[in-house]
């Protein structure tokens, strides 16, 4: 009677590390990491560069953060998850849309935007996206730009537009249309 109790213990163990290690890697929501192009670094190596509270690699019990926010295009408006900061200014677009901001967790320095419906994914006035560095040092955000994930070519690229305000310690970057993005230093091929 042991035996058997102490097998089908080891069998339900067996089958929750299976499910750990490999369920998360396979649902829809999964963080999705990808390559980077060459001469810059990713969110890891940003985001290993500080400790003691600051940012840091996704904790292991990370959650998706979205924000959906519905935008009158003669309005504009601001939406925000994590550190990442999307304004739309009047008359981005015509019409109402529910524009979407989302990321792994709280400190991530790669987002996903969407706008729905989708024929507004094409800005008349260029929205904005703001990524706060606040928590890091002056030196790594002087090297900082923002990237959008070119899913025909398969690698990242820098926007267009893509500075650094040392004041407000933020990276931004004028946006045409909506994509995955992600905050990374320039001129590194490596850590």
């Amino acid at each position: 009677m042991r035996s058997r109790q102490a097998t089908r213990v080891a069998a339900v163990l067996a089958l929750a590390a299976m499910a750990t290690l490999v369920g998360c890697g396979q649902i829809a929501t999964r963080p999705t990491v990808q390559k980077g192009t060459e001469g810059t670094t990713s969110q890891g190596v940003i985001q290993s560069l500080l400790t003691d509270g600051g940012p840091g690699p996704a904790p292991a019990t990370a959650q998706l953060i979205t924000t959906t926010e519905d935008i009158l295009g003669t309005v504009g408006g601001v939406v925000t998850a994590g550190k990442f900061s999307t304004v739309i200014p009047p008359l981005a677009f015509v019409g109402t849309a529910s524009v979407t901001v989302t990321v792994p967790y709280p400190n991530s320095t790669t987002c996903e935007l969407s706008i729905t419906p989708g024929d507004k994914n094409n800005f008349l006035t260029p929205v904005t996206l703001v990524y706060d560095m606040s928590a890091y040092p002056p030196e790594l955000v002087s090297k900082c730009s923002l990237q959008w994930w070119d899913p025909v070519q398969q690698r990242w690229l820098r926007v267009a537009g893509s500075t650094v305000d040392l004041n407000k310690m933020t990276v931004s970057a004028p946006l045409a249309h909506f994509s995955t993005y992600q905050v990374a230093v320039e001129g590194r091929a490596s850590w």
